[in-house]
């Protein structure tokens, strides 16, 4: 079974939520864009037919129509996350970014972006600019984690080009 959620019947372009507890999210896909942040705890995130092991510090962009799900695994922690949900219409243009990539850099302190958006959304009177724009750089930071990864594997790939002409 998989359900499909629509979220964005509301005037509402940017909504953030706090889930917890040990309950799995069943299949499902929607019409916005998801930025989840793992807070604590370890779950599986199954997108279309990939497993990937999330755990607290993780963050992850599910695009539209993705089928995905998550299911908690450990009871050692409380398994909590933060979700950014953003109307498609109004999500940055471009990004190109696959829904089984999770970030996990140590450089970019996830967390207090993720705790930015959420702080500036839970103001009485939010502004949606400057919530995009805190969004905005939380993608710039996933295509610089990108970049870093594409150009660590091509400096490899040259060092072994150079070894075996040695040779």
């Amino acid at each position: 079974m998989i359900f499909n959620l629509k979220m964005f019947d509301t005037n509402k372009n940017i909504i953030v939520n706090e889930s917890e507890g040990y309950e799995s999210v069943l299949n499902h896909s929607h019409d916005f864009i998801e930025i989840t942040f793992i807070k604590s705890g370890i779950a599986f995130h199954q997108i279309n037919d990939l497993h990937v092991e999330i755990k607290k510090g993780d963050i992850f962009l599910i695009s539209t129509d993705a089928v995905h799900s998550i299911k908690p695994i450990s009871q050692n922690d409380v398994f909590t996350l933060t979700n950014v949900l953003v109307n498609k219409s109004f999500f940055p243009k471009g990004i190109n970014i696959k829904p089984e990539m999770v970030f996990k850099s140590k450089l970019f302190d996830y967390e207090k972006q993720v705790d930015l958006i959420r702080n500036e959304y839970k103001k009485d009177i939010y502004n949606e600019e400057i919530l995009l724009m805190l969004i905005k750089n939380l993608i710039n930071c996933f295509k610089i984690e990108i970049l870093w990864e594409l150009q660590s594997k091509n400096g490899k790939r040259r060092k072994q080009l150079y070894i075996d002409d040695y040779i």
